[in-house]
């Protein structure tokens, strides 16, 4: 991984594990319920891994909060905007700049 990607990792993993905390959640009780194993939860909180946009949704239902929650204190310099895709609940992947453009 190169270090900006290491970074964005980090933080939602960090999210991740101060999320199910605050919910008084353990990593058993999420990882059942987003149908994943207790180890690969662990490896998303502690930044070794990314969920796929699919799981990541999944949690997102799971600790009942939105993406942004998740991906809270990232920021993307304006120069990678255009290649930055964001998931987006209930839809495909868009692109950072489209959102920005429409004003969502």
């Amino acid at each position: 991984m190169q270090g900006t990607e290491k970074q964005v990792v980090a933080i939602v993993g960090n999210n991740l594990h101060r999320l199910r905390l605050h919910r008084a959640l353990t990593r058993a009780d999420v990882a059942v319920r987003a149908n994943q194993c207790e180890q690969t939860l662990e490896s998303f909180e502690k930044g070794e891994q990314m969920p796929d946009h699919t799981t990541l949704l999944r949690l997102a239902d799971v600790l009942n909060v939105t993406l942004e929650r998740i991906f809270d204190g990232l920021t993307i310099e304006p120069s990678r905007a255009r290649r930055a895709s964001v998931p987006v609940a209930g839809s495909a992947s868009r692109s950072v700049a489209e959102a920005d453009a429409r004003g969502d």
